[in-house]
């Protein structure tokens, strides 16, 4: 009952503080937000809709800068001259135009330097990415903000390398860490606030490996957090990163040491991922509570009538193609990797596997790597139940791929006795 009410307490403090956050970001100045955003539309027009970098043959190098310039759009309209309920109602002023980058852009601009009224709400996210959005343009425009994006992201990822290094005592749990970040396709994730937003996200999560693993029993509220904080700031992309990518390494560092049994491992998955689902979840409901209650929207009716349509309980016929699961792990794993990296990495693993098997495994530890390769599931069944969103964003929603590669890769770290890195943990301890 005392850890129930502990729950409760922090899921209140989180959306009190999300609240908060929003509220405040009304209050910083106007005039420089509004200046960067105009200043940011230039680079928008050269890249348009879903412009392509690096190679334009290929989706996974596909930008979604429809999604970009409303995350920009949205946060400037998070302002004093719109009615306090604007925190919950998410509005902007929006009339049908052409359905090109331009016309958009024309549109939201005079929209901006007018200050016409809001006429139009989207209450079914929390849009939490207003509000650092809004600090964001203060003082840059978005092409600023996207190379600060590409320093944050490498000096979180080197953190976390040197976490997974520190706690394990060995060079292949980050190696292999890095080598599935390098398959998401970092250039791409540098590029974009809507990308990048899980990704970090999971990295500062995975920042407080040493905290919990010092101290087990902050873990499950450790997780609640961080499903509550995803909710709050993604636009949707690729959730279940911030929950598989610190899993996953706290998994690791865990079965490096030997006291690890295999019932622990299986406790630890379950709970963490329960707890990060239902902060997730509740957070989400909580929102639609709060957009009935302090807008003219029906938040529950609207956000419920869009799940229900996105998991194809009520499924659109000019749709249908893309409510088939096979069809969306299909056009993931196409975005994410060309055929023969698949095989590549395919064979890879079965020589390895085949390598550790006759030379150095351990028996004890096929439980534990099994509980690893398990995980690797995960990813997939997000897949099947989201599989209309899945498939039409495919080229950005492959990346919560990366997962199952980590999983399945790991599980080698688990089978292979790695006893110098047994012995720089006990060095580090």
């Amino acid at each position: 009952m005392r850890k129930f009410l502990i729950y409760i307490i922090i899921f209140i403090t989180l959306v009190t503080t999300g609240t908060l956050l929003l509220v405040a970001a009304r209050e910083l100045p106007e005039e420089r937000i509004e200046y960067n955003f105009i200043d940011s539309t230039e680079q928008f027009k050269i890249e348009q809709f879903y412009g392509r970098v690096v190679n334009a043959s290929k989706a996974r190098y596909q930008l979604d800068n429809c999604s970009e310039i409303l995350i920009l759009y949205q946060s400037v309209y998070l302002n004093k001259y719109e009615p306090l309920s604007s925190v919950y109602a998410n509005g902007t002023f929006y009339e049908q135009t052409d359905a090109n980058m331009n016309c958009y852009l024309e549109l939201y601009t005079d929209a901006i330097k007018e200050h016409k009224p809001s006429n139009m709400n989207y209450v079914r996210y929390w849009q939490g990415f207003r509000a650092p959005v809004r600090m964001l343009l203060t003082f840059f425009n978005y092409t600023e903000i996207r190379e600060l994006i590409m320093w944050v992201f490498i000096l979180l990822f080197g953190s976390v390398l040197l976490v997974l290094y520190r706690q394990t005592g060995s060079f292949w749990p980050p190696l292999i860490f890095a080598l599935c970040i390098a398959l998401s396709n970092p250039i791409v994730l540098f590029s974009s606030l809507q990308y990048s937003c899980c990704y970090l996200l999971a990295f500062i999560g995975m920042l407080g490996l040493p905290i919990i693993i010092k101290k087990p029993k902050l873990t499950g509220y450790y997780f609640f957090v961080l499903g509550a904080l995803t909710q709050y700031f993604d636009f949707y992309t690729t959730p279940l990163i911030t929950c598989g990518l610190p899993l996953l390494g706290l998994m690791i560092c865990l079965a490096y040491k030997e006291d690890t049994t295999v019932c622990s491992l299986i406790k630890l998955v379950v709970r963490c991922i329960l707890l990060w689902l239902a902060a997730y979840v509740m957070m989400w409901i909580a929102k639609l509570i709060l957009a009935s209650l302090f807008t003219e929207t029906n938040g529950l009716e609207n956000g419920i009538n869009s799940f229900l349509f996105r998991i194809g309980v009520d499924k659109r016929e000019d749709l249908m193609q893309y409510y088939s699961p096979i069809g969306a792990l299909k056009a993931c794993l196409i975005s994410m990797l060309d055929l023969k990296v698949w095989i590549g990495l395919a064979v890879v693993w079965f020589v390895t596997l085949a390598i550790i098997i006759i030379t150095a495994h351990d028996r004890k530890r096929f439980g534990r790597a099994l509980v690893f390769l398990a995980l690797s599931v995960l990813p997939v069944a997000w897949i099947f139940v989201s599989a209309q969103p899945s498939y039409i964003h495919s080229f950005f929603q492959h990346r919560v791929l990366c997962v199952s590669i980590l999983s399945v890769f790991f599980s080698l770290l688990v089978l292979y006795k790695d006893t110098r890195g047994e012995k720089r943990i006990e060095l580090n301890e």
